[in-house]
């Protein structure tokens, strides 16, 4: 490393943008789950020019580029495979470029976080369809997209590809590519499908078929009305049905599942449903009527069934929000009992909230999912239970805990995911995102 001449480089990007510090190559080098070998530098782009005048420079002299968000993910995509390699850290690629209200569409830097973004947008009476995975407080539009992510608008609109119109993206000898409508002379970003989709492929490929730049999402009206559903079923095919039945009406915002005991420790945590801080939350953003309600309540939505399903609702008036809501209960009800609607209120009181990488015990954690199509669900599920029953012996040996959260996507997925959690000693990585408090807990 010490024979690489980064001057050229340091002159395209500034001085303070190129970083050879050794625990910050080490820390970029790291994701939620696994660490590699560090990289040879981090270069930090400001803008779209740099950003292709960096890409360019190092393909020329052979480095292995390995772009970068929020650093979020868990799936090795930008951890180095070979080198040298150098990590694109794009958080300072962060400006919303246009809001157009008029033709719908908003453009913005790829660094940008959907936090940001909704921020940005709500000014305007807009909203993004898909917008954001629950880490949207740090992850980045660009990463997002990359890694095919699921979370908040994803039971009505999708993933987050099926919001996206167009893309800046960079190849690998620093070509600028624009696709969708935008890429023609003339014309604005507003539209998807010019020929060809030429968005697609850079959805979801981790950023292995270009880098991107820039990001168009279409727009919705803001729903101006929000509410919750919850309901406890007996067991996990009439979850499925019942998570089916609200897909299918396609007005649900988010569709959450989980086995009651992976809901049972979320509520131990200073996460998703610290009591004290939800409360005021839910005060601010749905009254203190619903609050002193939740409250009244208080931890019962814990007992009793052993899979719950919650389910968040948006409306532009308090008649339609109804009409949803009750369409919604008679589809659910054929299944299930509805229990205190607590965790829809929790999740749209402080959507983008902080949380910790590490499991409310300290023990580390690691998720993986599959979308599955909502007819394969119990029989996954149920080979699933079969492999963890084979191995129980030695994962209560290991104490090594598996628990499953399941998610609606679209009219036509099913999103399981188990989450697994063991005792290690956390990487550099979740000591910069989780509590010291938490960190403290852990065994290893």
């Amino acid at each position: 490393m010490s024979e690489i001449d980064w001057s050229t480089l340091r002159s395209i990007v500034g001085a303070e943008n190129l970083n050879l510090d050794p625990a910050e190559r080490a820390y970029v080098s790291q994701d939620y789950f696994a660490r590699a070998e560090p990289v040879a530098a981090v270069v930090v782009p400001t803008s779209t020019e740099t950003l292709s005048r960096a890409v360019a420079w190092l393909t020329e002299r052979g480095f292995a580029i390995y772009p970068r968000g929020a650093g979020f993910s868990y799936t090795n995509a930008y951890l180095p495979t070979r080198q040298p390699g150098v990590s694109l850290d794009l958080r300072k690629m962060n400006r919303v470029l246009e809001i157009n209200p008029t033709d719908m569409y908003v453009t913005a830097e790829a660094g940008c976080t959907w936090r940001a973004l909704d921020e940005a947008l709500a000014a305007h009476g807009v909203r993004t369809p898909f917008w954001g995975p629950l880490s949207g407080r740090y992850a980045t539009l660009g990463g997002s997209i990359s890694q095919g992510s699921v979370s908040l608008g994803s039971g009505s609109f999708g993933p987050s590809a099926d919001s996206v119109l167009g893309l800046r993206v960079i190849a690998a000898d620093g070509t600028i590519v624009t696709t969708g409508s935008g890429a023609q002379p003339g014309f604005s970003p507003f539209f998807r499908h010019y020929g060809p989709d030429l968005t697609g492929p850079f959805c979801g490929d981790a950023g292995a078929l270009g880098i991107k730049a820039t990001v168009t999402l279409r727009l919705i009206k803001r729903p101006a009305q929000f509410s919750g559903v919850s309901f406890g079923f007996d067991d996990f095919d009439h979850l499925v049905d019942g998570m089916a039945a609200a897909a299918r009406l396609s007005r649900v915002g988010e569709s959450l599942g989980m086995a009651r005991m992976a809901l049972a420790k979320a509520a131990t945590t200073s996460g998703l449903l610290a009591d004290i801080k939800m409360g005021l939350d839910i005060a601010k953003s749905a009254g203190l009527g619903a609050a002193a309600r939740i409250a009244l309540a208080g931890r019962r939505f814990l007992n009793g069934a052993p899979q719950t399903a919650h389910f968040t609702i948006e409306a532009h008036d308090q008649r339609e929000l109804a009409a949803v809501t009750a369409t919604l209960r008679r589809a659910l009800s054929s299944f299930g009992a509805e229990m205190v609607k607590t965790v829809p209120a929790a999740m749209r009181a402080n959507p983008f909230a902080a949380y910790d990488m590490v499991s409310f015990d300290g023990r580390r954690q690691l998720p993986m999912h599959a979308i599955l199509p909502f007819s394969r669900a119990a029989d996954f599920d149920r080979r699933l239970d079969t492999v963890l029953a084979n191995h129980g012996d030695r994962l209560k040996a290991l104490a090594i805990e598996v628990l499953r959260v399941y998610a609606g996507v679209g009219s036509t997925g099913f999103l399981y995911e188990p989450v697994i959690l063991w005792n290690d000693t956390p990487e550099e990585f979740h000591r910069r995102h989780s509590n010291p408090a938490t960190l403290a807990k852990s065994t290893a």
